[in-house]
């Protein structure tokens, strides 16, 4: 198969010369771009009007309508990058007799009208839940029931109150749920968690059992 040949001393040669000046201009605005990228003084919007003007120059359609969402906001339909996505939260005031007051206190979604449930399974958790924990077989309610077994330990643990019995084991299985299942499992079949975790977990499980061990045998009346 005979090469094509691209003589620089025709017309492709003026045509390079005539594309230089787009070329150095473009080459100097990815320079300002990636200084002010690691600028903690720069405006966000000053440098996405850069962004924008480098996909005006090379004609980079793609560039210059992620530019264009960011700087304008996201139009209805548009598939959201994941730094755009956020869990949102109800909170509510809530009055009862006697002067009885409680303010900026969580609503859960299950106590929402059925409508607006419907909106945060198919708008925000299928989505979201299947991005974060990949297995297909896990359903939103055994996710919330792990999470929410850490997320009361937590607050036990945050007040100083202890955490033994049938609530360490819960604990201990919703923390192993989580490591096993946040995000996709590599080719050794653990997560990255898992894998991050792995001494921490190991020695949650020895002092677990250590304690147990210990709380055994003080109700056996043996001595310490």
């Amino acid at each position: 198969m005979a090469k094509e040949h691209f003589d620089a001393g025709s017309g492709g040669g003026a045509m390079l010369e005539s594309a230089k000046p787009v070329l150095e201009l473009a080459v100097s605005l990815i320079h300002d771009i990636q200084a002010e990228a690691i600028d903690a003084t720069s405006s966000v919007t000053a440098l996405l009007r850069k962004c924008k003007l480098l996909a005006a120059r090379l004609d980079h359609a793609e560039l210059a309508q992620w530019v264009g969402y960011e700087l304008g906001g996201y139009p209805n339909g548009a598939a959201l990058p994941p730094y755009r996505l956020a869990t949102p939260m109800s909170y509510g005031n809530f009055a009862g007799a006697f002067g009885a007051r409680a303010e900026n206190i969580q609503i859960p979604v299950e106590v929402l009208p059925e409508h607006l449930q419907e909106h945060y399974e198919h708008a925000l958790w299928k989505p979201a839940l299947k991005r974060v924990f990949p297995d297909k077989s896990l359903t939103r309610a055994a996710v919330a029931t792990q999470l929410e077994a850490i997320y009361q330990s937590r607050n036990r643990i945050a007040h100083h109150e202890p955490v033994y019995g049938r609530r360490l084991v819960q604990t201990e299985a919703a923390i192993d749920f989580v490591a096993r299942h946040l995000g996709n499992r590599g080719h050794d079949g653990a997560t990255p968690l898992e894998k991050l975790l792995e001494l921490e977990l190991n020695e949650l499980k020895v002092r677990a059992d250590a304690m147990r061990q210990r709380l055994a045998a003080l109700q056996a009346g043996e001595p310490d």
